[in-house]
């Protein structure tokens, strides 16, 4: 009996020190899947990922083809025409005319049609050739509004991205901006608390008043709620940046100050090449 207790007292001394391992495992796993996200990796998943910035180039693609489809209408056009039918050779009469089917009875002075039952095939072939010229201008304003349509969804495209890109770039700040203030929350929150051991080190052996506590644990809950509302703020704060790139799945991330060529008042080389080719990341407004 006293060997059964001494092993249940083990197995029970056991299993806590195994759960704590686990859950220090899973937490350093957790930690690993953190990554650094910089404003360059943000920039080109929104810019690939992000729904406005997808809708508008398929509406660039679709005007781009609609020219060409009006573009269609100067072009002439060649049909090719088959047919296939079977009957008889009767001739249809026509008033005033006589053909093949007709006897003519000379001594009576009339025409009589002879009528026969056997059928024949009949087959139809031709090409039609059809080349406009002029339509009143219908062709040509046509052509001229999908041109000036595919204008304005390029026009729309850019101002999308740059609509995308100004949002990214103030979402990045802002989660950068969190994070500091995260920081320094919790630099603040580890101080206090330091503060408010001493003094209670200090009152305990009558080094301080008890003011002094208080006060200083006054300090230390109020640098506690700091702490967690910066925590919070900087959740937020991902999570608005993860919206704006239009990731599918949420991750935890750190961000990094840019160190990229600051923006010029002259758009940039990259503004004009596609999204996947942007290598110069704006480091600012002008």
């Amino acid at each position: 009996m006293k060997a059964m207790v001494l092993k249940l007292q083990s197995f029970l001394v056991v299993v806590p020190v195994m759960a704590l391992a686990v859950i220090v495992f899973s937490g350093g796993a957790a930690a690993a899947k953190k990554r650094t996200l910089t404003l360059e990796e943000a920039l080109n998943t929104a810019f690939d990922n992000h729904p406005n910035v997808q809708a508008s180039e398929y509406a660039l693609e679709a005007a781009r083809a609609n020219v060409n489809v009006t573009r269609g209408g100067f072009l002439p056009s060649l049909d090719f025409v088959a047919g296939y039918s079977r009957g008889t050779g009767n001739l249809v009469p026509t008033p005033g005319a006589a053909g093949f089917g007709t006897a003519a009875n000379t001594a009576a002075g009339t025409t009589t049609l002879i009528r026969s039952t056997r059928t024949y095939n009949f087959f139809d072939f031709g090409l039609v050739l059809v080349q406009p010229i002029w339509d009143f201008g219908r062709t040509l304003g046509a052509y001229d509004a999908s041109k000036a349509a595919s204008k304005a969804a390029q026009s729309d495209l850019r101002t999308t991205r740059l609509d995308t890109w100004f949002a990214v770039v103030t979402a990045y700040y802002g989660v950068l901006a969190a994070q500091e203030m995260y920081g320094v929350a919790q630099r603040t929150r580890d101080q206090t608390r330091i503060f408010a051991n001493r003094a209670k080190e200090m009152y305990e052996v009558g080094a301080r008043p008890r003011i002094d506590v208080v006060r200083t644990e006054t300090d230390a809950q109020a640098a506690e709620a700091a702490f967690v509302s910066a925590r919070e703020n900087l959740k937020l704060a991902s999570s608005a940046l993860l919206a704006t790139m239009g990731a599918a799945n949420r991750f935890e991330f750190d961000v990094v100050r840019p160190k990229g060529p600051a923006l010029t008042r002259k758009p940039p080389p990259w503004m004009t090449r596609s999204p996947r080719h942007w290598t110069a990341v704006p480091k600012g407004p002008p």
